[in-house]
């Protein structure tokens, strides 16, 4: 999960800092990932998101009191920078044992997603 704790964040300024503030790797990469938008068959992002998140792009340039914000990229670019900050990985914290996330419950609308 990301530092945000979520995979659809509203791009919020509490999201901007929660991204910051639970980073659990932050002194190896300061890089974290906000995933935005209306997930789960929901459309994506829209466009109060991206706006939110140029605002808050702009204060950070301009003040200096947020972490830097980056929009667009490609999700490739992000984890090949991510694994030459932390030796391919070695140095990110890992997990040992059965990944099991308590809070999704198979989320799925029937009438995108057919049983058969």
């Amino acid at each position: 999960m990301t530092p945000v704790g979520n995979y659809d964040s509203r791009c919020s300024l509490e999201d901007i800092n929660r991204a910051h503030t639970h980073h659990l790797s932050l002194d190896t990469t300061p890089s974290a990932l906000l995933l935005y938008g209306d997930g789960d068959g929901g459309g994506g992002p829209k466009a109060y998101m991206v706006e939110n998140l140029r605002r808050l792009k702009a204060v950070a340039e301009t003040h200096g009191e947020l972490p830097e914000v980056r929009l667009g990229g490609k999700m490739r670019d992000f984890f090949q920078q991510v694994r030459k900050e932390t030796d391919g990985g070695k140095t990110l914290a890992s997990w040992v044992g059965e990944l099991y996330l308590e809070f999704h419950r198979g989320v799925c609308r029937p009438d995108r997603y057919p049983a058969d």
